[in-house]
């Protein structure tokens, strides 16, 4: 039994992972390869002239790059385990989750997001 929560949350990890660089990888690629040069103009933190300051500016990007993908990581672990919580509950009927959308109407499903927000 705890085998089947266990499969769920790697399953669950892996369609989020999926998810998400679907949608992060292109926006990436938009903000920070192909329009690189437009998008500087307005960075919050200025781009130095100077070549030592330079160089460690590099570093420190990088870091951040590093920094913000661990913390994006992170996240998707969270989110999945969250997905394994409600599948837990789900199972045992402490939840009152339905996936045929059908089986309240489509108008309850639209009403419930802004309640559930």
């Amino acid at each position: 039994m705890f085998q089947n929560y266990i499969n769920h949350y790697f399953e669950a990890l892996s369609t989020n992972t999926f998810i998400y660089l679907v949608l992060v990888i292109p926006a990436f690629l938009i903000f920070w390869i192909v329009f690189k040069s437009h998008f500087l103009s307005i960075k919050i933190q200025p781009i130095s002239t100077d070549i030592t300051k330079q160089i460690t500016t590099d570093k420190r990007q990088k870091r951040n790059f590093i920094h913000d993908a661990m913390f994006s990581a992170s996240t998707l672990i969270i989110f999945s385990l969250l997905d394994s919580v409600f599948f837990f509950l789900t199972k045992i009927g402490l939840t009152q989750i339905y996936f045929d959308i059908n089986q309240y109407s489509l108008w309850w499903f639209l009403i419930s997001i802004p309640i559930l927000i």
